[in-house]
């Protein structure tokens, strides 16, 4: 018999799909018997679940350097979108220079699809 158990914190709206997944993967691995999903009530402190979107996971990659917030606690990634652009621009005021900035930026953009599933170097990667 082929048996998989498995503790893990998962969000409530998740808890169907995670439960669906289960059943899929049971009947594509041959397993006769059905998954058992037990929701245990618990006192501990969830880990935080940050769910970011395509554009704010820069953001949020660069506030996870200073580390992840607890839960429950304000997430700072969302200060960093409004204000890091802002910042960014106060310390690079020169108008030549941020517009050479901004068309390397709608470029890269503009090329994202050619660069997805290819091996780049550690600096392009980032």
């Amino acid at each position: 018999r082929k048996v998989f158990v498995a503790d893990a914190w998962v969000p409530e709206k998740d808890v169907y799909t995670v439960f669906q997944t289960l059943k899929a993967a049971t009947r594509r691995a041959g397993v006769e018997t059905a998954p058992v999903l037990n929701l245990i009530e618990t006192k501990a402190t969830p880990p935080t679940h940050l769910p970011v979107n395509k554009f704010c996971a820069g953001f949020q990659a660069l506030v996870n350097t200073y580390g992840t917030p607890r839960y429950r606690e304000v997430n700072a990634g969302a200060f960093a979108v409004i204000l890091f652009p802002f910042l960014f621009g106060i310390m690079f005021g020169d108008l030549g220079h941020g517009t050479l900035l901004m068309l390397f930026g709608l470029i890269m953009i503009k090329k994202e699809k050619d660069f997805e599933g290819k091996k780049l170097d550690d600096l392009v990667e980032m």
